[in-house]
């Protein structure tokens, strides 16, 4: 697994798409599978993606980050 530190620098991270997070799985070299954050809204949303960066689910949070 590989997990950049990405670091948030205000109250909403929707101004600023290079703090969102991620996540990057392989075995044996070979990826199997990734996890991005996106924002809609202040809303954040993870999206995780097979091998081939096929899209299979969404998680959301019901509220806004900024409370």
């Amino acid at each position: 697994m590989d997990r950049p530190f990405k670091c948030n620098v205000g109250a909403c991270k929707c101004c600023c798409p290079c703090c969102y997070q991620q996540m990057s799985m392989t075995s044996g070299g070979q990826p199997i599978g990734e996890i991005k954050e996106q924002c809609w809204c202040c809303v954040p949303r993870f999206i995780a993606y097979d091998g081939k960066g096929n899209p299979l689910y969404q998680m959301h949070s019901p509220t806004c980050c900024c409370g």
